[in-house]
């Protein structure tokens, strides 16, 4: 027998899904405009079904799907404690730990907001791979569920991947290319960064006196949008009145990556204290990468290695120009030939799941969210007490 595992893993790179969901082995339902709930439906799965645009099979993968769709569409921490002891198999949470799960349930729970089922791919009598997207964040996850045989046929293994599970495109990472008229980014205007990188590097220096946050980041990949949101929540909702400089680079590291989806993915920012970018040829990932980060990839690999679980886990980076990083800066740092050392920074490796590199590669990365870790990279420059912050009331749920 397998051992019992829950997973959310590294978002997957696809943009194509069938639009069919398995009802029996080698049976399928096609699109439908409503979902078939059954009488033995629980409470869970009624909520969600006024939601799902498939119809959702009265079996034990498709009573599942309900109850997680029905998570989507609460905030309460009661729900997810309850949808942790009731549908996972305690082997589940004895790998993992009740604490990490829940705060990995929050997590997804958040990216993926009043979620809808678009779509599934076949799989066995007691698993199910369903595409889900957010009705309110946008973000599309391929959800796959391994029940248990016998009732109550609890998830034995639960993997979350961003993007929708098919193979046939591996452009993107999440969101599709959007067309440069599209009439939701007219008139937005992101300067460029340019190879002599001048037009960050002055912006960035006309705010010596200040706290300054930078962001390295795609535009469609579901993890740096992720990280765009916890940016906002971690920084500028967590701290109204501060006098910070907030730069967010858009960068294209994805095949769906343009100046278009860039202002698209820029639009989730109103507060006057972000300047964000569009760098055409990726000038300021190389520029970190060649002058703090040359080693990273010798480092991971090192830091990992008497780790089985990490070595299957994190795929350490080759040289190539940094993205989904998080920097921040004391007042006094100025750019000059080189990029500036940040006073503290965090990667994220595995949205989700989750593993983030915390200020050193010599060490193993840190199995935590990176909202949380952003959070403390704050408190620790204001000099609050990271153990003494209060948890956000919503839960880790961005929206």
């Amino acid at each position: 027998m397998r051992t019992p595992q829950l997973i959310l893993r590294s978002w997957t790179l696809s943009l194509l899904v069938t639009i069919m969901l398995v009802t029996a082995p080698g049976a399928y339902v096609q699109a439908q405009s409503c979902c078939d709930s059954g009488d033995e439906a629980d409470q869970a799965a009624e909520t969600a079904c006024a939601h799902a645009p498939l119809r959702i099979p009265d079996s034990a993968t498709g009573r599942m799907v309900h109850a997680f769709l029905d998570l989507t569409y609460t905030k309460s921490d009661d729900a997810l404690q309850a949808f942790l002891e009731e549908r996972l198999a305690p082997g589940a949470r004895e790998r993992t730990g009740d604490e990490s799960l829940l705060k990995a349930l929050r997590t997804l729970r958040g990216d993926l907001a009043n979620g809808e089922v678009t779509g599934a791919s076949k799989t066995g009598a007691y698993s199910a791979e369903v595409v889900v997207k957010s009705t309110a964040t946008g973000l599309v996850a391929t959800l796959s569920f391994d029940l248990e045989s016998e009732p109550p046929h609890r998830i034995e293994q639960f993997s979350a991947d961003q993007g929708p599970g098919d193979s046939a495109s591996a452009a993107s990472c999440g969101s599709p290319s959007v067309a440069d008229d599209a009439p939701e980014i007219a008139g937005v205007k992101l300067p460029a960064v340019g190879a002599s990188l001048d037009e960050l590097r002055d912006r960035f220096n006309a705010d010596t006196d200040k706290l300054r946050f930078v962001a390295l980041l795609s535009p469609t990949c579901g993890g740096c949008l992720t990280g765009a949101r916890a940016i906002q929540q971690s920084v500028l909702d967590s701290y109204p009145d501060l006098d910070i400089a907030v730069h967010v680079v858009w960068l294209p590291m994805l095949g769906a990556d343009s100046e278009a989806s860039a202002k698209k993915s820029s639009l989730m920012y109103v507060d006057s204290r972000v300047q964000q970018y569009w760098d055409v040829d990726q000038s300021s990932g190389w520029a970190y990468t060649n002058d703090l980060f040359s080693d990273m990839g010798e480092r991971m690999k090192t830091a990992i290695a008497g780790d089985e679980q990490l070595q299957r886990d994190v795929q350490p980076r080759g040289q190539g120009p940094m993205w989904d990083i998080y920097m921040l800066y004391e007042p006094g740092a100025k750019w000059g030939e080189t990029v500036p050392e940040p006073t503290s920074w965090v990667m994220q490796m595995i949205p989700g799941y989750t593993l983030v590199w915390k200020n050193d590669f010599a060490n193993p990365p840190l199995r935590s969210e990176l909202v949380d870790e952003i959070a403390v990279l704050m408190q620790e420059a204001l000099g609050e007490d990271p153990e003494l912050r209060v948890e956000n009331p919503q839960g880790h749920g961005l929206s």
